[in-house]
């Protein structure tokens, strides 16, 4: 909640989006619920900030793929993401851009699709199309819903944010060691 109403939280939204859509895998819904909790009349903003930059990042990544994929291959053995690769690449082989718009919109690594899709030399424009609509889909609905039900979510969060935090963490470090 603090980087939500910090001075630069438009910037932390933005690099978020951004680099999740690159090469981390926290999801930019770690800055966008607070700043729509805190900022609710500023729900589209912040969505059209999140989606621009987000798909900034997929354009870098699939520009990761299209030039660098020989250097890309050992980082994707060393985080483990090999195998997301090759069922990526599968996805794409079978629906094209249908694939980028899903992954854009799920809850699955859309960084290793825009990195597939450069690999393989995918249409640029309907790539960046289908990840604009899907993360806008994505970014606006979960904002929406944080800004209708405002006030029970910020009663949960108030409620249970310790536990929130515990079960957060104890999950980031469960999927640390899993990796490791």
């Amino acid at each position: 909640m603090q980087w939500a109403i910090h001075p630069r939280a438009y910037w932390y939204l933005a690099g978020i989006s951004f680099f999740e859509s690159l090469i981390i895998t926290i999801p930019t819904e770690i800055i966008l619920i607070p700043m729509s909790l805190t900022h609710p009349q500023q729900t589209q903003r912040l969505t059209t900030i999140a989606t621009l930059a987000s798909a900034l990042g997929g354009t870098f990544g699939y520009a990761i793929g299209w030039f660098t994929m020989s250097t890309i291959q050992l980082f994707l053995h060393y985080t483990g993401d090999w195998q997301n690769y090759l069922r990526a690449q599968e996805w794409l082989a079978a629906w094209n851009v249908n694939a980028i718009f899903l992954a854009a919109i799920a809850l699955i690594p859309y960084r290793i699709f825009a990195i597939v899709a450069g690999n393989m030399k995918m249409a640029f424009i309907p790539f960046l199309i289908a990840t604009i609509i899907g993360r806008s889909i994505r970014f606006f609905l979960i904002a929406t819903i944080i800004s209708i039900e405002k006030s029970c979510i910020e009663h949960i969060c108030n409620k249970y944010s310790e536990y929130i935090g515990w079960i957060t963490t104890s999950l980031i470090i469960s999927i640390w060691f899993y990796y490791a």
